[in-house]
């Protein structure tokens, strides 16, 4: 895909035309048009993040794929036969993928904390909206209903606990299941924020 976008220090009649990269052609074109040649390349610089965080995102499969035949006790749907090789599979993938996420969400945080010209408590609205939200929306229509209608013991939820102590442990963030990793993200980015200015 091509578009044609204004070059900066030029005058206003004067445009541009780009190839944009694979990455970005889902990018709704109106907000391409409305960026600089130097937002464009910016994206273009860092497209391996993104490569980075779709192979972390494969591997995620792969691991819990793998935890069927691991025998982790954590794991309640278990294979009839284990495998030594799928289990050291899982465990390096485990081991690995998440600070993998956890490097290209901090490399990317720290490129918005430069470019912030807003206030920080803005940014920590902005990330709260993007990661609190989803986890309580994910928490009280699917996670607690879910988990004390069938009684799933989990971490952070007892068998028999009711639908109140499920809601109380989930917004307490002792329980979360899969969602444990946007508790995780936010309370980082929290951290990482206050620190950065305390730094400067």
């Amino acid at each position: 895909r091509t578009i044609c976008v204004k070059e900066e220090g030029c005058g206003s009649g004067y445009n541009k035309c780009y190839r944009i990269p694979f990455f970005f052609q889902r990018l709704d074109c109106r907000l391409l048009a409305k960026s600089s040649m130097k937002d464009i390349k910016e994206m273009k610089k860092y497209n391996y993040i993104d490569f980075l965080k779709t192979m972390a995102m494969f591997m995620v499969i792969v691991a819990h794929c793998a935890l069927f035949f691991s025998g982790n006790e954590f794991w309640l749907i278990k294979a009839d036969q284990e495998s030594i090789l799928l289990r050291w599979i899982s465990k390096f993938v485990v081991l690995s993928v998440i600070p993998i996420f956890t490097f290209a969400a901090g490399f990317l945080l720290q490129l918005s904390l430069q470019k912030n010209k807003g206030s920080i408590v803005g940014l920590i609205r902005k990330k709260a909206v993007r990661l609190l939200i989803p986890y309580f929306i994910y928490g009280t229509l699917w996670l607690v209903p879910t988990y004390t209608f069938f009684d799933i013991p989990s971490f952070g939820r007892d068998k028999g606990a009711s639908l109140i102590d499920g809601y109380k442990a989930m917004a307490l963030g002792k329980f979360s299941d899969v969602a444990w990793y946007l508790l995780m993200m936010f309370w980082v980015t929290l951290i990482w924020i206050l620190l950065n200015g305390l730094l400067k």
